[in-house]
């Protein structure tokens, strides 16, 4: 909403858009989602601003109530304005003549970053993103994925392990994951795995993991980190800035120049030494702008590494799994057999990373 002539998050609105990106990674669909709000009784969009007072008009009304739609989630899930970036400029006209609004590709669009305060987390938006585009099958019977649904293949036919529950005579149920391709064909041997037992496994090899990085976050304790990256990144705006102006001045001295040169108050010769040796500051400069602006561009990366290293160190007491752990720290298991499980960390470079900054004696 606005507040003060800027944008400024809305308590209530915001707190139904985490809710959203939650639900999301817990594994429930966009169908799912605007059911669970419905059933609520949370008010959607059009009905907000209804409430609020904001004169609305949308052509997707269906009812004379607006009920949350699947799109309407969908649409949520996908805006980077709750990432604190405003993306503007999306719709033109051919011309001034046409009434017709035309979308412009995503590249053409003018984006602002940080206009505003975040409500939704870098890490978690972009693994919504990966998730929104992730095959998944909920189980029959269940009303939410399983644990490893999505992110589970076999090794053998590399083809998805599906989630299958198994009732036993006691009334108790398991959980099996099984080769699709010897599901359907029988084509493949490594036809299963039980979900306790790669629980195990997935809870061991994440305690490992946490117990390594708190190793070198007591090498890094009581540094500055996060302080001496902010200066770094002020110096080197500054440096952008001084680089910039070395081409606006420039800029002039060549038209002062070409004009003196004009007015025959200099002759060619020395407009043409002049002309040279402006542009060639210029150049300098634009390559010192460039060089600066992919300085910049790493030491974001840095930082973007940095939060996937303390996501990881905020399962420092982890004793049970859930969706959420599941899918924000893994990328992929490759199950070859039960004895042989292959497991892919998102953040393994951003620890690779900072192993080698701990090597170099500085710390991301």
């Amino acid at each position: 909403m606005k507040q003060d002539g800027k944008l400024a998050a809305d308590d209530y609105a915001a707190d139904v858009v985490r809710k959203i990106f939650d639900c999301k990674i817990m594994g429930y669909s966009e169908g799912q989602i605007a059911a669970m709000l419905n059933e609520r009784g949370y008010l959607s969009p059009a009905e907000y601003k209804k409430a609020t007072g904001i004169s609305y008009h949308t052509p997707f009304s269906v009812s004379e109530k607006a009920e949350w739609q699947p799109n309407a989630v969908k649409r949520i899930l996908t805006n980077r304005v709750y990432l604190g970036h405003l993306e503007q400029g999306k719709r033109t006209k051919a011309s001034y003549r046409m009434k017709k609004y035309y979308y412009k590709p995503s590249e053409a669009w003018n984006i602002h970053e940080n206009a505003h305060e975040p409500i939704i987390d870098e890490l978690d938006f972009e693994l919504v993103q990966e998730l929104m585009g992730m095959d998944t099958r909920i189980a029959k019977g269940s009303a939410q994925l399983q644990l490893f649904s999505g992110i589970i293949q076999c090794g053998l036919c590399t083809q998805p392990m599906t989630a299958q529950k198994t009732k036993k005579k006691s009334g108790k149920i398991y959980i099996n994951y099984i080769c699709s391709t010897h599901k359907k064909t029988g084509g493949c041997k490594n036809n299963n795995i039980s979900e306790i037992s790669l629980s195990k496994i997935i809870l061991l090899t994440i305690q490992q993991q946490v117990s390594n990085l708190l190793s070198l976050e007591d090498v890094a304790n009581g540094l500055d980190t996060a302080g001496v990256r902010g200066r770094k990144q002020a110096s080197i705006e500054a440096m952008i800035e001084r680089n910039m102006q070395t081409v606006a001045e420039n800029g002039d001295y060549l038209v002062k120049s070409y004009k003196h040169f004009v007015d025959e108050l200099i002759s060619e010769s020395e407009y043409q030494i002049f002309k040279k040796t402006f542009n060639s500051q210029i150049q300098t400069a634009e390559d010192n702008i460039a060089a600066l602006h992919s300085e910049l561009s790493r030491l974001g990366n840095d930082t973007y590494a940095a939060k996937q290293v303390e996501r990881i160190l905020e399962h420092r007491n982890i004793t049970e799994l859930n969706r959420r752990t599941v899918v924000g720290l893994i990328k992929s298991i490759v199950v070859n057999n039960n004895k042989d499980i292959a497991i892919v960390f998102r953040y393994a470079s951003e620890y690779d990373l900072v192993m080698d900054n701990i090597k170099e004696g500085t710390v991301v």
